[in-house]
């Protein structure tokens, strides 16, 4: 691990529990994969998932987020898996 690297992953440690904390871990993983957009939810069986980081509004309107947020989710494999246990 190289010092840019061990302050990107400190970074993201430190930006725990801030709204940081998404473009810290996009900064982090972006050298080794190359992506456009990304988002971060927390599921919850018994509630709507928390947009915790949106990195996608800024290419894709606001209103992919919201309609994913109030039942799209629901078929999204990610989440699926998420409470199967799978």
């Amino acid at each position: 691990m190289n010092r840019l690297e061990a302050m990107s992953i400190a970074g993201v440690v430190s930006a725990i529990g801030q709204d940081s904390f998404g473009t810290s871990l996009d900064r982090l993983v972006r050298p080794f994969c190359r992506f456009d957009m990304s988002c971060i939810f927390a599921f919850s069986e018994r509630a709507r998932p928390v947009t915790v980081h949106d990195g996608y509004s800024r290419t894709v309107s606001r209103k992919s987020i919201v309609n994913y947020t109030a039942g799209g989710y629901l078929l999204d494999p990610f989440y699926v898996a998420s409470i199967s246990g799978n």
